[in-house]
């Protein structure tokens, strides 16, 4: 009776995961054409290919496990405040903080890498491995912790396309996701679980970009306003703040 009981519970236990999984699959192939594609693609920039990191780069994109295109990623505001948080990464997520937009960091490391954390679930460190009028690429390792899924390593190569619009008004951007597990056994579990796999990554890219965009904005809309919300936050240091003050104020000023 036991053992009937057993296989009985075993088989219902199969059956829920599977449910679980094709309904998640359901969701996701409905929600997937609302952030962007699956379809790996292999863009990467021509000058990448001479690149001492090029073997690296091309082994996550060729035999990444998770590939995510995005389009269509509008900041409304100009191309200097862009890049000057692009070029300030560490800057950009004490403002961040100092906002309390979300418990964001970035910081730099002595090999003048960046250490990221996002707060949640995600650590890592990563390289701007090469920087181009409008197109960026990264390079970098890390960790996934979960509530379900626990301690995912791999590798990643993101790759950023921007333009500005010819009024100034807004940036748009393309970003190019390659995700490779660090073995065999988490790419299976991937594989088995892509349609999840995938929803975490899109409820990820999601946070990160709207988090961007509204710093981006904040910024845009009243530089000084967030200089009085930032100037007393312990996460944003004095040489910082002045460097900000210098760059934002002195130039609405002048």
């Amino acid at each position: 009776m036991h053992r009937w009981l057993d296989k009985v519970g075993n088989k219902l236990v199969i059956s829920s995961i599977t449910l679980i999984c094709l309904l998640a699959s359901t969701v996701y192939n409905l929600a997937d054409e609302a952030l962007g594609g699956t379809e790996r693609k292999h863009h990467i920039p021509p000058s990448v290919l001479s690149d001492t990191d090029r073997d690296k780069i091309i082994k996550v994109i060729e035999e990444c496990s998770v590939f995510k295109e995005i389009r269509g990623v509008r900041f409304e505001t100009n191309s200097s405040i862009y890049k000057y948080l692009l070029d300030r990464l560490p800057l950009a997520t004490d403002i961040i903080r100092g906002l309390n937009i979300r418990n964001l960091v970035i910081t730099r490391n002595k090999d003048q890498s960046f250490h990221f954390k996002d707060g949640e679930s995600i650590t890592g460190d990563f390289r701007l491995i090469h920087k181009y009028p409008k197109t960026i690429v990264f390079y970098g390792n890390g960790q996934y912790n979960g509530n379900v899924i626990k301690k995912l390593m791999g590798k990643a190569v993101i790759i950023v396309e921007y333009r500005e619009d010819r009024k100034g008004k807004f940036i748009e951007n393309v970003l190019y996701i390659y995700l490779k597990a660090n073995n065999r056994f988490v790419e299976l579990i991937i594989k088995v679980f892509k349609p999840l796999a995938r929803m975490v990554l899109d409820r990820k890219l999601l946070s990160y970009i709207s988090t961007a965009r509204e710093v981006c904005e904040r910024i845009t809309e009243d530089s000084a306003e967030v200089y009085k919300d930032i100037k007393d936050s312990k996460e944003v240091s004095k040489n910082d703040l002045e460097e900000y003050r210098r760059f934002f104020l002195h130039k609405r000023r002048n």
